[in-house]
């Protein structure tokens, strides 16, 4: 499954966070380490593996780009998840990725099912699942490696000229919000 159709089935809106410098510090240190070489700062290692894995499967790396694994992405939800969300938002957290790994499904089976089936979006695992989603395309593109390299970037702006297309702009890659 490609990038763009993974995105597709499993819904193309992303929530927005306010990006604090303190969570911008969190995404700055997320490094490229499997899962073996990363000891979880909340998630217990068996949650830090089905995580993982269903962040690799929302955002695969391609040879154009790397995958939300490959940048650190797990590591990041795992002390985003620790450092900044409320106790209760870690305890419904923790208690969805239970109800993930209880389910016995492959990650990609899991994604299919609950993502693409409107019956089931009212369960704990529909809701961890779509907030995994979330937070991963916001961390993956608000990484230093997407902003900079992938998405368009303009760290000194010049003049504001709302009129020329996007093509002309930036060869039409979408802004960095980095």
């Amino acid at each position: 499954m490609n990038r763009r159709g993974a995105l597709k089935k499993i819904g193309l809106s992303a929530g927005f966070i306010v990006a604090t410098p303190a969570v911008l510090n969190l995404l700055q240190s997320c490094t490229n380490h499997p899962v073996t070489n990363w000891d979880p700062v909340f998630f217990s290692r068996e949650e830090a593996e089905i995580l993982t894995a269903l962040v690799d499967r929302i955002l695969p790396g391609t040879e154009s780009y790397p995958g939300a694994a490959e940048l650190g992405i797990p590591q990041f939800l795992d002390a985003f998840t620790a450092e900044v969300s409320e106790p209760e938002i870690q305890k419904k957290f923790r208690k969805g990725l239970q109800e993930i790994i209880r389910e016995g499904k492959e990650p990609e089976i899991l994604l299919e099912i609950y993502l693409k089936d409107p019956e089931k979006w009212q369960t704990e695992i529909y809701s961890t699942l779509d907030k995994i989603r979330r937070l991963s395309i916001w961390a993956y593109t608000t990484t230093e490696q997407v902003g900079e390299h992938i998405l368009a970037h303009d760290p000194i702006p010049g003049t504001y000229d709302p009129c020329i297309p996007l093509e002309e702009a930036t060869g039409g890659k979408a802004w960095s919000l980095v």
